[in-house]
Parts: structure tokens; sequence; C-alpha cells
């Protein structure tokens, strides 16, 4: 019993032991990145992922004091470095720690950091984020940035903030007239969902909707709207050109609508391969598959736990 228990003290003693010196070797690693960002133009892309996976909480904390730092690429790569850390970390603690960080960022790192707290999970984001978040609305330059964050977290509230700015009269962006407009309809208002139908179908199934209009109206999560692109994938009217350069012939716009709900609509029977391409050898017989399963399953449900 008593050689058992020297066994297990030395198995947790080497643990504690190599633990510590992959830290160190970390810290190494990490200080002949900074300096070599400092002193050079051009340097080594040293690998951090193993390091973000099995400590990702001393990641977190020597990074963070890197957030003032005066070379803007030191900055960018602490942020990196906390992002993956942070995603990795299983103490929620520290996730919304790092979520918090992120948006208090110096003003010229601000669109750096903000593009990468749609990796995280909602639990992530305190009240005290959010009030940061709410903050940012009042500015013009953050607007278009912020809103859909707002959405993703069910950010009620601000559905009065959101129409004053998008019936404000001095708006003249498109860009960011639509994202608040999708921004609402995830937040359940059924004119903005009923809008942003309306100028999808003026598309007619293009490549701007394929590759914009229909991307952000996923992030939506609304059910009108999601009726309308499943409405879609149902038309079996030939108006969209094919991925293929090799073929002509116009394809049903039904091809691009399959690929927009694995992982979005939950038993959704197609998936993805790395990349978001559907998984499989025969892209008719997918497209059958999906439209036969949304005949039989109208009333589908939406998963609302992921940004996009």
């Amino acid at each position: 019993m008593k050689a058992l228990k020297l066994s297990v003290l030395f198995i947790f003693v080497s643990f504690v032991s190599a633990q510590a010196q992959s830290k160190q070797d970390f810290r190494t690693k990490f200080d002949t990145m900074i300096e070599s960002m400092r002193t050079s133009s051009s340097y080594s892309n040293l690998d951090f992922r193993s390091d973000c996976k099995d400590f990702p909480e001393y990641v977190v904390s020597q990074s963070k004091g890197y957030l003032t730092d005066s070379v803007e690429d030191v900055r960018e790569f602490a942020i990196g470095l906390m992002v993956e850390a942070g995603l990795r970390c299983k103490d929620s603690v520290v996730r919304k720690e790092v979520v918090f960080l992120l948006t208090n960022v110096q003003e010229i790192d601000f669109y750096y950091a903000i593009d990468r707290l749609y990796r995280f999970e909602k639990a992530d984001f305190t009240p005290a984020t959010k009030d940061s978040l709410r903050t940012f609305l009042a500015f013009r330059n953050k607007q278009m940035e912020v809103c859909l964050l707002v959405g993703y977290l069910d950010m009620h509230d601000q559905i009065p903030v959101l129409k004053s700015i998008l019936n404000n009269p001095k708006l003249r962006s498109d860009k960011l007239k639509w994202k608040i407009k999708i921004t609402l309809a995830r937040l359940g208002d059924e004119e903005a969902a009923q809008s942003c139908i309306r100028i999808a179908k003026l598309s007619d199934c293009n490549s701007h909707a394929q590759y914009r209009l229909f991307p952000d109206m996923i992030y939506s999560r609304n059910k009108l709207i999601y009726d309308y692109l499943v409405s879609l994938l149902l038309d079996t009217t030939k108006l969209v050109s094919s991925a293929n350069p090799n073929r002509k012939a116009k394809i049903s716009c039904g091809y691009r609508m399959m690929e927009l709900f694995p992982g979005i609509v939950e038993n959704y029977p197609l998936e993805y391969y790395v990349g978001k391409q559907i998984k499989t050898d025969d892209y008719t017989k997918a497209l059958e598959t999906a439209r036969q399963w949304f005949v039989a399953n109208s009333d589908y449900v939406i998963n609302r736990t992921r940004f996009e």
C-alpha cells in the first residue's frame, strides 16, 4: 500500500514538473516571438496551438499584459493567443475574462478584437461585457461590428436603439441598414424579417444573394426568413450558374440553399465536410433528401446557440 502511494506521488510530481517545464518552454517561445516583433519586420511564426490547449489559463495570464503594448503586431499576437486559449479553456471565469478584455482593448485594436468575439458562447458574455456593447452602439463607427453581437446575445432591450439608428434619415449605408434589419429579425422583429425577405426576392438568387444575403439570413434564426429560404430550396426553377465552369446549363437555387442548414436546423439530414461542403458523392441525391426532409418537417427547430 505504501509502495502504491509512493508511486502515485511520483506520477503526480512528475506531471507537475513536466507541466512547469512546458510553461517555461512556452514563456521562452513567447518572449522570443515578442522580441522578434519589436526588432524585425519579418519573424518566424512559432506554433502555440499545443500551449493554448494544454494550459490555456497560463497563456491568457501571460498574454493579457501585452494588450496595451506600443507595437501593433505584439498587441494583435496577444489578442490572438488569448482568443485561442480562451476558446479551449474549461474555466468559465477565464473565458468571461477573455471576452471582457476583448471588448475593452485600445480603440485602434477594436475591430481586430471584436471580430473574434463571434466564436465565443453566449454564457461567456457577462452583464459588464454586454454593457460595453450597449455603449458601442452609440458610436457610428462601431455599429456595424456590434449589432450582430447584440442579436446573437438576445439583447432585446436594444431593439428601440437599433430601430432609432435604422430610421435616422442621416443613415446612408445600405450595408449597415441590412445588418440592423437582420439583427432585428434575430431578435424576433417580424417587420424587419419581412423587409429582409423583400430585399432577397429582388436578387433572384444571384451571386450576391448566394454569398452575402443568404448567409446573413441564416444568422437571423428567424422562422419567417427560414421558411423563405426553404421555399427556394424546394423551387425547381433553374436560375443559377453551376460552380462547375465546364457546365453551361443553369441549375436550381436548391443546390446552394441545401448547404446553409447543417448544424443549424436540428436533425437536418445533411452534414458538412470541413470547409462547409456537403458530405455527399451525389449532389442531386443530397438535394432530393433535403427537399423530402423539409416537406416532412415543416415544424423544424432552429438552433440558436451559435452565432453564425
